[in-house]
């Protein structure tokens, strides 16, 4: 009789335990009630800082029902992202003091979340942990995507869950990928520029990639070089660039110059983390040296054929008739020291044997020659550029251009 009772006992015990497992009152239900993703200084583990627009900030917890889901930004190739979850359940206080979680990700997400131990602080309803995507990574190159997560609480109270509780799904959480930490004047990047460079540089993996895409997207946006005005500003000073309103321009044939598009082309390329800095050739301010000498052939923004003189008849052949530029402004990067290389979505240059265009001796004053070999600025040596777009005979330098670089303004 003795050891039919210590036989009972264990199976007494288990027929205890699963009734106490189903004896959830009312059924169980534990809900995802928040997600942050942007939580700690800076982004070493989580994401990145960002914005919508100059005005306007991006709420935080990104993502938290019914209406919010705000988007979020990371870095190329990082991997082990945490985030910063809440959850609350229906039991009422002192029914559940921990749990174990999970979630299993879909669409194009940086990872998943292996089972971890969350506590409800003093048995309470409502729990939050730092949690951490693992088992994958974001992409490797330029991207704009989205993931969700489908949750699961796999035990409560060291009662597993067979079939996991599910808790639903989140998402779909939008993030963007960057190159690198974004630079001023993008140091806290906007989305509203963001949902542009991440489309016009969509797969790039390197800064020369992304930054030439951008350049030749900016060049190809609907706006025209202004002749009539005499090249001048349209979005902004040195120190400032109207960017919302510039953003607003996008696609129209709104006027701009080379300041306006050599700010444009650092912005969104910044944003995304290419390292522009803006230059400026020539006169912009007083005790500077103006730019001499007449352009040679090129192909302003927006302009229906090559010139070289954009502020005058299309096409001249004689240097001494011909107009130029007081200064000229452009993005450029430094992948190596002391050696600058050109973005510049203002204009195309003359890349054939003849940029001058006109034969004779300098200065040319004979016929206009035929053809040309126009190409967009995109990493090219800035002396080389320089040396093309302007007529390099010396006579018309009376001092040499001033030449400034990494000329910081903000954004508006």
């Amino acid at each position: 009789m003795r050891k039919k009772i210590v036989f009972l006992l264990p199976y007494l015990l288990l027929v205890f335990l699963i009734q106490e497992v189903k004896s959830w009152m009312p059924p169980l239900e534990i809900d995802v009630v928040s997600i942050t993703f942007d939580f700690e200084a800076g982004y070493a583990d989580d994401a990145l800082y960002i914005r919508k627009n100059a005005s306007t900030y991006i709420a935080k917890p990104e993502w938290l029902p019914p209406s919010r889901n705000n988007p979020l930004a990371y870095i190329k190739s990082q991997a082990n992202r945490h985030i910063y979850v809440s959850f609350t359940h229906n039991q009422g206080a002192g029914e559940i003091c921990f749990m174990v979680v999970k979630a299993n990700g879909g669409g194009y997400y940086p990872g998943t979340i292996q089972e971890t131990y969350v506590s409800f602080p003093s048995c309470g309803t409502t729990a939050s942990a730092e949690l951490t995507l693992t088992g994958g990574s974001t992409p490797s190159y330029v991207q704009k995507w989205g993931f969700s997560l489908y949750w699961y609480v796999t035990e409560v109270n060291d009662q597993p869950q067979d079939p996991n509780l599910s808790l639903g799904t989140t998402g779909s959480h939008l993030y963007y990928t960057l190159l690198a930490a974004p630079q001023s004047p993008m140091s806290e990047p906007w989305t509203d520029v963001l949902d542009y460079s991440c489309v016009w540089a969509v797969n790039q993996s390197t800064a020369l990639g992304a930054a030439s895409a951008i350049t030749n997207s900016l060049f190809n946006s609907g706006f025209n070089y202004d002749v009539a005005g005499g090249g001048a500003a349209h979005y902004g000073n040195w120190a400032q660039f109207n960017l919302g309103t510039f953003l607003s321009h996008l696609g129209s044939s709104n006027l701009v110059n080379c300041l306006d598009m050599g700010k444009a082309v650092t912005t969104f390329g910044n944003a995304i983390g290419c390292a522009f800095g803006l230059a400026s050739y020539g006169y912009t301010y007083p005790g500077e040296y103006p730019i001499d000498g007449p352009l040679n052939c090129i192909d302003p923004i927006g302009t229906p054929a090559p010139t070289n003189n954009p502020f005058g008849s299309p096409l001249i052949r004689n240097d001494c008739g011909r107009t130029g530029f007081s200064y000229h402004a452009f993005a450029e990067r430094e992948p190596n020291p002391d050696a600058w290389y050109v973005w510049d979505a203002t204009l195309k240059y003359d890349m054939d044997t003849d940029p001058d265009n006109v034969t004779g001796s300098n200065p040319g004053c004979g016929t206009t020659t035929s053809g040309h070999s126009m190409i967009l600025p995109a990493n090219h040596l800035e002396g080389a550029y320089v040396e093309r777009l302007i007529d390099p005979w010396p006579i018309w330098y009376q001092q040499t251009p001033t030449l400034r670089r990494n000329r910081s303004f903000s954004v508006q």
